[in-house]
């Protein structure tokens, strides 16, 4: 039996297992607290896990011939639609105060450089990125340790955004895209404690 085949189901399913859990739990934390930063983290989850599971589904059709090879470049279209998706609505619930008086925000600054595919993968590191400038400023302000698990997270899930350029740019050298996905993975995990402690104390901050 192959192993690699397993090895990739199995971080497929740990990263739609564990975006969906973290969704579940904003969810719920909002459904006992009300607060908006929790309904936009919850919606955020469920699509990046969302996310993973079109990535898997383009991982199967991506061996097949003619439309079904086709339908995996669909499948992983979706997954980054998804993502973005996702990200933007984490975007919103980070948004700091000092944010909303500057509204500098603008994601029309982005060029997109070559498909749609690239694009939506553009706009999901520069979501990230813009997210851990805010957790940053966050940190900086209120100096909690527990925002460094955040930003930890959010560092992990970037760095797996540049691994999966690479894949993009070099399709034939497998390590770039199954690294992608295991960072991918190990930085929504990082979250999960954060995120926990963000429900507890009723959606207002992450620290300990």
């Amino acid at each position: 039996m192959d192993f690699v085949p397993l090895l990739w189901g199995l971080l497929f399913f740990l990263g739609a297992y564990v975006g969906s859990s973290i969704g579940y739990v904003s969810l719920r934390g909002y459904k006992a607290v009300g607060s908006p930063s929790l309904l936009k983290m919850g919606f955020a989850f469920i699509l990046i896990g969302l996310s993973f599971v079109m990535k898997y589904f383009s991982r199967i059709f991506s061996t097949g011939p003619g439309t079904l090879g086709y339908m995996s470049s669909e499948f992983y279209l979706m997954a980054s639609i998804f993502q973005v998706s996702g990200l933007f609505f984490f975007a919103l619930s980070h948004f700091s105060k000092a944010m909303y008086e500057r509204k500098k925000l603008s994601l029309m600054t982005l060029i997109p450089l070559a498909g749609l595919t690239f694009t939506f993968n553009s706009i999901s590191f520069y979501l990230i990125i813009y997210i851990m400038a805010e957790t940053i400023y966050s940190y900086l302000r209120m100096k909690r340790g527990g925002i460094l698990l955040v930003i930890l997270g959010l560092f992990l899930l970037a760095l797996g955004q540049v691994l999966e350029w690479l894949t993009l740019f070099y399709p034939q050298f497998a390590p770039y895209a199954i690294s992608s996905l295991v960072v991918d993975v190990l930085g929504l995990g990082v979250l999960v404690l954060p995120t926990i402690r963000f429900v507890n104390n009723g959606g207002v901050n992450v620290g300990p």
